[in-house]
């Protein structure tokens, strides 16, 4: 199990009052990261070429951040499953490819692909802890 370092909240799910209580694996899990959002980065990529990137789910995962010096977007409706990562975890890492033709796009990878496309407005500011 992960630890919880001093930026993360452990929580315990289970009745625990009895002497001896232990929790089963799945009734223990981390809270959000409490730490202040990264403010977003502006990451250069190559196109064709796989690369890993943090995808910083605290202010969801509809936007991947900025690449060549775009925002990027999902069109489509994020997965169950990277919803679930994204309730579970303050960062989830993908492995990303940009796609310059026909049209430029990135596809993000973890079990399952995501595509983000050029965003036509800005990037909203995260103001969640």
């Amino acid at each position: 199990m992960e630890s919880a370092g001093p930026e993360r909240r452990l929580r315990v799910d289970a009745d625990l009052s009895k002497p001896g209580s232990v929790p089963d694996p799945n009734e223990v899990r981390h809270e959000r990261d409490l730490s202040k959002p990264r403010a977003p980065r502006d990451v250069f990529v190559w196109p064709d070429n796989p690369w890993p990137y943090m995808v910083d789910t605290r202010c969801g995962i509809e936007w991947l951040g900025k690449m060549n010096g775009v925002a990027w977007r999902a069109d489509d409706p994020i997965p169950k499953e990277w919803e679930e990562m994204a309730e579970t975890y303050d960062s989830v890492e993908v492995t990303i490819t940009l796609r310059a033709k026909p049209e430029p796009l990135i596809e993000a990878a973890h079990g399952m692909s995501v595509v983000y496309k050029p965003a036509d407005e800005e990037m909203p500011k995260c103001d969640q802890p």
